[in-house]
């Protein structure tokens, strides 16, 4: 058999051990490196890099190998060693060669002498355990003395004496003089005298001591020639950082607050807390006990899962969507546009309710209504789902929350008075509170929201049921001019004489027509007011029943008000009575039934109307899931309330947190609120509004809010909601209040899944033909809420 051409083949695969080049390569054995300084082939390296590349390591591989075989070999029990030679190039250093450290005292003296270093074995001989043991660390000869069963005791030893104790005292005294006389060695080779690192010792010592006292030693004597202690520098970072920059910041905190807790759930301390639980959950608690805390770790642990679950999309979509750069881009310097996880991002999509935050593509604060404008123009030719948020307590998701832009209102934050005109310029991303305490110095205030937190833009564009609305009538009656951004980016001031059709839309009609950045409102004179809350318990809420129906039927003050909230929370029923009276005292009789009765807590007093708002304590539900639905009502009677009583207990047992701990629900917080009042407030407004409809028939607007904290359970608690609503509008119909599905309801109670038609009646068909007036392009129809 001829196999002659198998092997030329073969040996055509195999390459020569001789590398031949133009230079030859040089070797540094001692490196085991090789250097090739030829010129690189241009043809070889564009045709075929990756071959190219190889070619050049092989050869120089080769070159490399057969230098070593070259060197001289010693045998060994492991085989032929070859010896290096030394390195003929010196290789460059990435830090200097370390400066060689100044011999100590010892060292010296043992220098000088001949005494050669001999470094003690780790290990020495335990003759009575026959075996080697650590000379000292972890089961150390050295701690012999504090693990005997038996210790002789000196005869003048105290009563409490302890051997082991004692024994531990002096072997750490000893390790403690031993690191001093280090410590000094080192100082003294540096040239540093005793005396002066004694002094800097007790120097640091009496700072420490005088800093630790209650004043921080500032009350403390000074000594004579005593210097001024220096505090530590803090280092502040520049306001103004790069994004790149803000976010890994921002993740380097969170990583380190997450390895933190880690730590402390892994590796428990031994020794005895030294934490005062109650007063410490006092203060994380804000003063409302274990059981709010329980509930606010609750929340932060879902909302940290609802978070996790919308991480995919932002990974889909990038951090730096197209079109909030064009948004940035085409504004004005002054107008910021944020992205996760900054912390203006984070501030800007948070809600009152967590129900109704989302993940947006990045947050836009425009600086000018301009710049309102172009934001506009842009995500409608982009067709961009977009929100604003001015206060952002809706609790419906998507109303004032996107995934798209968020424009945040923040920016139009002025309050102007106007005493010639008696009227007040207000900006959209306001809540009542800066309101009030803005007008509180001019003596004078606006028809407004009732409790803390509440935006100006969402509340006044719905209509506005306020504490004046009895002697002013809605919000909405009080406005006297729009500062409007329409859908096409132009920027009007619509009043009943510019635009009459869009000032009727706007007079309720939400973000139908445009994003307002101003409201103008009508302004009235305000003394202190009468009023605060009181709380009951269980025990007395039929007295606070009786004397809430008789408030409803006979009281007919305008300047006073109530609203009886139905709670039931923290596995009980209660009632939390809000009383007002707008002037510094009441007149007798109009309160008198509420005072009498036994309270929990109360806090009624005369104040600033700013001090009333603030009195409920609306905080203790932010952060939770929740959800608002109106029911209308004509006529608060004994038996209406007792079925708002009935059904508050019924749904707090069914679906609250404490009842239900072994079924897992996380229900925690149910409130039924009566709100009467006068049957005239429609009547304050003889030009129609597109909310209410109709003006001539009177109802109160009964609220139902829910709140939860698993996301898991939206739509069990928003059914629930809807359901406990139709129960209760079934018992008003029942005993005679009928027609009350022709009544508007209140867009600012109602759950998202409402029907317009309800909400605006009538009127629907006239705002639908000014909606394609203003907004042909239906760019508005981009946001959230309820859509014409």
């Amino acid at each position: 058999m001829d196999v002659s051409g198998i092997l030329e083949a073969q040996k055509a695969k195999q390459q020569s051990v001789l590398v031949e080049k133009e230079t030859p390569l040089e070797v540094d054995a001692g490196h085991l490196m090789v250097y090739d300084i030829n010129p690189i082939d241009e043809e070889s390296y564009n045709e075929n890099l990756e071959e190219h590349l190889q070619n050049l390591a092989r050869d120089g591989i080769q070159v490399l190998i057969g230098n070593l075989f070259s060197l001289p070999i010693t045998k060994s029990p492991d085989g032929p060693l070859a010896q290096l030679p030394p390195s003929v190039y010196q290789l460059p250093r990435a830090k200097p060669l370390p400066k060689p450290k100044p011999p100590t005292k010892w060292e010296r003296f043992a220098a000088a002498k001949g005494i050669s270093h001999k470094k003690r074995d780790r290990k020495e001989w335990d003759e009575e355990r026959q075996e080697w043991v650590n000379r000292w660390g972890k089961d150390g000869r050295n701690k012999q003395a504090e693990e005997q069963w038996a210790t002789p005791v000196p005869h003048n030893a105290d009563a409490d004496y302890n051997p082991q104790l004692a024994a531990r005292k002096e072997r750490k005294e000893r390790i403690a003089k031993n690191e001093k006389q280090r410590l000094a060695n080192i100082a003294r080779a540096n040239g540093e005298s005793a005396s002066s690192s004694l002094k800097d010792e007790i120097e640091r010592t009496l700072a420490t001591s005088r800093a630790s006292t209650a004043s921080m030693g500032r009350f403390d004597k000074k000594l004579e020639g005593e210097k001024k202690l220096r505090g530590v520098k803090r280092k502040y970072e520049p306001t103004e950082m790069p994004t790149e920059k803000e976010q890994k910041a921002n993740l380097n905190l969170i990583a380190r607050m997450d390895s933190d807790a880690r730590k402390m759930r892994t590796h428990p301390q031994a020794e005895e807390s030294v934490l005062n639980a109650r007063k410490a959950i006092r203060s994380a608690s804000k003063g409302r006990g274990s059981a709010a805390l329980v509930a606010s770790f609750l929340s932060l642990a879902v909302q940290a899962a609802s978070a996790k679950a919308d991480a995919s999309r932002l990974e889909e979509r990038g951090l730096f969507d197209p079109v909030c750069r064009r948004i940035a881009d085409e504004a004005s310097s002054a107008t910021k546009v944020y992205y996760p996880p900054a912390l203006q991002y984070l501030k800007a999509i948070h809600h009152w309710s967590f129900a109704s935050t989302e993940l947006s593509d990045c947050v836009v604060e425009p600086a000018t209504p301009e710049d309102v404008g172009r934001v506009l123009q842009i995500v409608g030719e982009t067709r961009t789902p977009f929100a604003v948020k001015g206060g952002g307590h809706s609790t419906n998701p998507g109303f004032s929350s996107t995934k798209g832009v968020h424009i945040s209102m923040v920016a139009f934050s002025q309050v102007t008075y106007d005493a010639s005109s008696q009227t007040a310029q207000v900006g959209a991303g306001l809540v009542w509170d800066d309101v009030y305490e803005a007008l509180e110095p001019y003596g004078v205030n606006v028809v407004g929201g009732r409790v803390s937190g509440v935006g100006v833009a969402g509340f006044t564009l719905g209509g506005g049921f306020s504490w004046k609305t009895n002697q002013y009538g809605l919000t909405v009656d009080t406005v006297e001019a729009y500062e409007l951004v329409k859908p096409d980016g132009t920027v009007s001031t619509v009043t009943e004489g510019s635009d009459s059709e869009l000032f009727f839309g706007l007079k309720g009609g939400l973000n139908n027509f445009g994003i307002v950045t101003k409201f103008t409102l009508k302004t009235h004179p305000q003394t202190n007011v009468w009023g605060g809350l009181i709380t009951f318990t269980k025990k007395q809420i039929p007295d606070v029943t009786a004397a809430t129906a008789e408030f409803s039927a006979s009281v007919t003050d305008p300047k006073a008000s109530i609203i009886t909230t139905y709670n039931f929370v923290l596995g009980a029923p209660g009632i939390s009575l809000l009383l007002f009276y707008d002037g510094p005292t009441p007149p007798a009789g109009i309160f008198d039934h509420f005072l009498q009765i036994p309270h929990f807590t109360r806090d009624v007093k005369t104040r600033t109307f700013l001090d009333l708002v603030k009195t409920p304590p609306s905080y203790l539900q932010a952060n939770q899931r929740g959800l608002f639905q109106m029911v209308p009502v004509l006529e608060y009677t004994p038996s209406f309330i007792n079925a708002v009583v009935n059904q508050s207990e019924y749904w707090g047992n069914k679906l609250g947190f404490l009842p239900n701990v072994l079924g897992l629900r996380s229900g925690m917080f149910f409130s039924y609120a009566v709100e009467p009042f006068l049957p005239n407030i429609y009547a304050h407004s003889t030009n129609p509004t597109a909310y209410p409809y109709s003006r001539s028939r009177f109802f109160s607007p009964f609220n139902i809010y829910f709140s939860w904290l698993n996301p898991l359970e939206d739509d069990l608690f928003q059914k629930s909601v809807m359901e406990s609503a139709r129960a209760l509008l079934d018992a008003a119909q029942s005993e005679g209040q009928s027609n009350l599905g022709d009544v508007p309801l209140y867009p600012n109670y109602a759950t998202g899944t409402t029907p317009v038609e309800v909400i605006y009646g009538d009127h629907l068909g006239k705002l639908r033909a000014l909606k394609a007036r203003v907004d042909p392009d239906n760019v508005m129809g981009l946001a959230g809420g309820f859509k014409l």
